[in-house]
Formats: C-alpha cells, structure tokens, sequence
C-alpha cells in the first residue's frame, strides 16, 4: 500500500470521464495559473490505525484519505456543471487498489463557486472534499 497508489487509483476514477482534465496543481509547467476547465486533486493520509488502542501503526494498517478537489472554470456555472461530472465519479466508488479494500468514497462538504482575486484572465473555483476509507484486503 503506497498514498501513490491511493492516488492514482482515485485519479483513474476521475479521468473515466474524457470530458475532464486533471492536473495536481493550478500552475503550468511555466509557473502561470492554468486557464480553462480543469479539476486539481490533491490528498492526504489523516489517520493510520490497527483500530487496536495499544497496537503500533504499521504500512498495512487502515488508512483514512481526505480527498481534496478543486473545480476551476472560466465562470461560476462552469464550475457547477464540472461538479455535476466530478460528483458521480467519486461518490460512492470503491478504488481499486492491490492489497487493499478501498470503502465506497463519501462525500465530505463542497464551496461555492468564487471568484479568483488577483488572477487574470478571470477564473472560479470551488473545493469539494471526500474521504476514503482503505483497509488490508483479506483475501
């Protein structure tokens, strides 16, 4: 178990829909914020547990993921309309990952659309975030 292969397999999930582009950062390989519609994932390992109180933490033990999406667009209804894509991709979706049984991903809270200060050309952004639950596979 590897957060890359965490990653990457929640990744595959958003890029079954050719309709999005999905990048890590808003930057582009010149260092300027991207432009157009586009989705950034970034997660993060919040709990590592052998859910035993005295147990120590071990690489297969149950990993808890947060999820972090960030929906950009050229206007508020694009980010909306992105979101509309995003949602059924993630929501409820078990990532397949080898070693471990991933639990359907929930929903954890959404923004809405604003407006990016002090970036041209003029773009909105909202962030979604959702959690995955991954446990040593046993079988």
């Amino acid at each position: 178990m590897s957060d890359a292969d965490h990653y990457e397999a929640v990744e595959a999930l958003l890029r079954a829909d050719s309709r999005l582009t999905v990048v890590d950062t808003v930057l582009d390989d010149g260092g300027a914020v991207r432009e157009g519609t586009y989705v950034v994932l970034a997660m993060a390992l919040r709990e590592l547990t052998s859910n035993r109180y005295t147990a120590r933490q071990r690489v297969d033990s149950d990993a808890t993921y947060d999820i972090a999406l960030r929906i950009v667009a050229t206007t508020a209804n694009g980010v909306r309309r992105t979101s509309d894509v995003v949602r059924p991709l993630l929501l409820g979706q078990k990532p397949t990952v080898q070693g471990r049984d991933c639990a359907p991903i929930v929903f954890d809270g959404a923004d809405e659309p604003t407006r990016a200060k002090d970036v041209a050309p003029i773009l909105f952004f909202a962030d979604e975030d959702y959690i995955l639950t991954s446990r040593k596979a046993t079988s």
